[in-house]
């Protein structure tokens, strides 16, 4: 070939060289990877820009290759190398480490290439494309970091913890939920939720995995029960949270779990206490109250309020509110009591009256404790109350029960004193008599002699029959003994029977009986033994203690609606009206004046008052001194029988 021919062939070689080189140069620097040409020896031949930034430093301070490369991936880069060198490899991908300039290491994914001459077929250039992966790696390394975090969280913490998916399904438990629940790890991880909730509680927890799933929740959080594996129930505090991805979107539930089982049974306990004491306060009426001390300020429940005689929504709060419905002549006694004890007595109980809006009087018994101090100061009172109105009455009661009693043990001991008397005086009268009579003292031929000592003996005998006689009626009625026999009964009949006993003794002290007896008088449904009884001892009663020359009058009537009136009416001396009340009572008799005056034992009209109240009627009298004295007994209407 000419030598001109020759010289244009090189320099159009060189042209297309040089336009070559340019070209890889241009699209080498313009590359956002690192790029690095090496010759078969490991030596840098071209390093495009990015790589020199990845490294921080020019083309002409670029290290040599194994400066670069991290001295812990240095051995697996050249075991790569060396494959690609032999021809044992045609390229390779691999993440390592390298150091920039300033000795601080990046990662990186390195993709290695062999170039090789077209002319023989030998190994012409190693071409390295990095790309950083620094940000990736860290990230990931983060995520490992995290994700260990989570399974140490999960697997060291007290709480029972799982990893839900959005169906509910158990995709990750920790030791502690299996323990709550009593499964195994693999056990738990074939449940759903649903399979240990407490039926009742089904729909919420179906309801806050809904809201979580379409996103309206991030997090709830609720008290519910558990079905643990042996079938009983256990309460839990559980906390869901989503986990999502990159785009927002609930990936997974995060679910934790803590044993409030403890709790809730304390609290179930504590509720049925309190619901115990609630009903142990209402049934004993107590009231409870709380007064802040340095102000005029007290807290009350209901029943303190109804103690207080306040309606719904009618009391203010203030102490003093209370104190203007204490009783005037209570409050100077309870303000004494309070200032006395001050802030070293911490008990203190004491009683007063509280004025009620409609004018009554309750009375309360207060206890009052002092529940906090400050600097010697009372800052906290707490105390009860209860209404004991019915406890001060059965108190009055008791006594006047007991004034009672003890005045009927003295009128019974009085009543003794007389009835030995009674009895003494006609049993003296028949002893002696009959002594005379048998000792022959007195002359049998003289029978008048004979014949008084006789009468006197009979009236003594007499006299003491009657006294036995109503101490037996008496006992045989408080015993219950005295039974009624009732059949129809003409009381003009009894009346007129009774009046003939004692009109002989009537005549001999000078006193007339008369009888006044309505026309037409029904007949009535009672006992002949028991009217008859009333009747005598009326009568016996009206000639006793009216003087000579007096007038008896026994009357029967009746009366509109209040059935059949017998009425026994004297001239006598009279009854006070202070004494009546007595006169109706076992073993009353009057002031001792009468007893000495009048003999009997007292028991006439208390055994006229019981005969006339086993029959459902009543007494009534009407009497004052030297005025004489009306006694009525009233026989129900029921009592009456149809006439004709």
């Amino acid at each position: 070939m000419p030598a001109d021919a020759i010289m244009q062939d090189n320099a159009a070689q060189n042209a297309a060289a040089l336009d070559n080189s340019l070209l890889f140069r241009t699209f080498m620097d313009r590359s956002s990877a690192g790029m690095l040409v090496l010759s078969p020896d490991l030596r840098i031949q071209y390093a495009n820009q990015a790589f020199c930034r990845m490294l921080g430093c020019d083309r002409d301070s670029i290290p040599p290759l194994p400066k670069i490369v991290h001295p812990d991936d240095d051995a697996m880069a050249r075991d790569k190398f060396i494959m690609l060198i032999r021809g044992e490899l045609m390229e390779d991908h691999s993440e390592l480490r390298y150091l920039r300039r300033d000795g601080s290491a990046f990662w990186a994914d390195a993709s290695i290439s062999v170039v090789h001459d077209p002319a023989d077929g030998s190994l012409k250039y190693l071409v390295l494309q990095v790309t950083d992966i620094d940000a990736r790696k860290r990230a990931e390394a983060a995520l490992i970091a995290s994700e260990d975090m989570f399974r140490s969280a999960m697997e060291h913490s007290a709480n029972g913890m799982l990893l839900s998916a959005l169906n509910g399904a158990c995709l990750r438990v920790n030791r502690a939920m299996c323990e709550f629940l009593g499964y195994s790890h693999d056990e738990m991880l074939t449940l759903n939720f649903r399979d240990v909730t407490h039926p009742d509680d089904m729909q919420r927890a179906a309801d806050a995995y809904d809201r979580i799933r379409r996103g309206e929740l991030e997090s709830h959080s609720e008290e519910r029960r558990y079905r643990r594996k042996d079938g009983s129930y256990v309460w839990g505090l559980v906390a869901r949270s989503a986990v999502h991805d990159h785009e927002g979107r609930p990936q997974y539930i995060v679910v934790q779990i803590t044993d409030i089982t403890a709790r809730k049974e304390f609290e179930e306990r504590l509720l049925h206490l309190t619901q115990r004491f609630r009903l142990a306060l209402q049934a004993s009426g107590i009231g409870i109250w709380e007064q802040d001390a340095g102000a005029d300020t007290v807290a009350c429940d209901d029943r303190t309020l109804e103690i207080w005689g306040f309606g719904p929504g009618e009391f203010d709060g203030r102490v003093s509110s209370l104190y203007a419905r204490m009783h005037p002549g209570d409050a100077p006694r309870v303000r004494g009591l309070i200032a006395e004890a001050g802030p070293h007595h911490t008990a203190l109980t004491f009683e007063h009256r509280i004025r009620l809006p409609s004018g009554d009087l309750r009375h309360v018994r207060v206890y009052r404790i002092v529940a906090a101090q400050e600097g010697g100061r009372i800052t906290r009172l707490v105390g009860t109350i209860q209404d004991v109105s019915e406890e001060v009455a059965r108190a009055r009661l008791l006594l006047a029960a007991k004034e009672a009693a003890e005045t009927a043990n003295a009128a019974k001991s009085r009543f003794l004193a007389n009835m030995s008397h009674e009895l003494r005086t006609p049993l003296n009268a028949i002893i002696g008599f009959s002594d005379l009579l048998a000792s022959g003292i007195v002359r049998t031929d003289d029978s008048a002699l004979v014949k008084s000592y006789a009468g006197d003996i009979l009236s003594s005998g007499r006299h003491l029959l009657n006294i036995i006689d109503d101490l037996l009626d008496l006992s045989r009625i408080e015993a219950g003994k005295y039974t009624l026999d009732e059949e129809p009964l003409d009381m003009v009949e009894v009346a007129n029977r009774t009046i003939a006993m004692l009109t002989d003794q009537a005549s001999r002290d000078g006193l007339r009986i008369e009888a006044d007896y309505a026309a037409g008088l029904p007949k009535v449904m009672a006992d002949e033994r028991a009217m008859h009884q009333i009747m005598l001892n009326l009568l016996s009663n009206a000639v006793k203690f009216t003087p000579r020359g007096g007038r008896i009058t026994v009357r029967l009537d009746t009366m509109p609606e209040q059935g059949l009136r017998l009425r026994v009416t004297d001239t006598g001396i009279g009854i006070a009206a202070v004494d009546i009340p007595k006169l109706m009572k076992p073993f009353s008799q009057l002031a001792n004046v009468y007893q000495r005056q009048y003999h009997g034992t007292g028991l006439g009209l208390a055994i006229v008052r019981m005969l006339v109240d086993m029959q459902g009627g009543r007494v009534d009298i009407d009497s004052a001194p030297q005025r004489g004295t009306t006694v009525s007994v009233w026989l129900p209407s029921s009592r009456l029988l149809p006439t004709g």
